[in-house]
């Protein structure tokens, strides 16, 4: 759930920044037997409008790789690979993208005359 409650922030930021040098990669780590299915995956991705790749991470290796413990995970990845920003939990979605925005700046890419933070339509 959760998760479920990240999306529409992840969201935003795809349409704000798609593009201009940002991508999000979800990675899907179920916490129950019936979220390891691939199918279900498909149609929750479907009903939320997530359109960006997700991996299934049903054996826990990344999860375990990136010592995460808690759902949702953010991690904002630099221009070379380096881990810059971590966040567990709901929230700090503003800080998060004030994150994302500085390291565009920082790779050149022309960070678009936005509002920061979610926008309500």
């Amino acid at each position: 759930m959760n998760c479920r409650r990240t999306v529409p922030y992840l969201k935003d930021w795809n349409e704000k920044y798609a593009g201009d040098g940002f991508t999000i990669v979800g990675v899907h780590t179920p916490e129950f037997d019936v979220d390891k299915v691939t199918a279900n995956v498909i149609e929750a991705s479907a009903q939320l409008g997530v359109v960006w790749p997700i991996a299934q991470d049903n054996d826990y290796r990344t999860w375990r790789s990136y010592n995460n413990r808690f759902w949702p995970a953010k991690y904002l990845v630099d221009a070379n690979g380096v881990i810059r920003f971590t966040h567990f939990g709901e929230g700090r979605y503003e800080q998060t993208e004030h994150h994302i925005r500085a390291l565009m700046e920082e790779a050149g890419h022309e960070v678009p005359d936005v509002t920061v933070g979610r926008q309500e339509s």
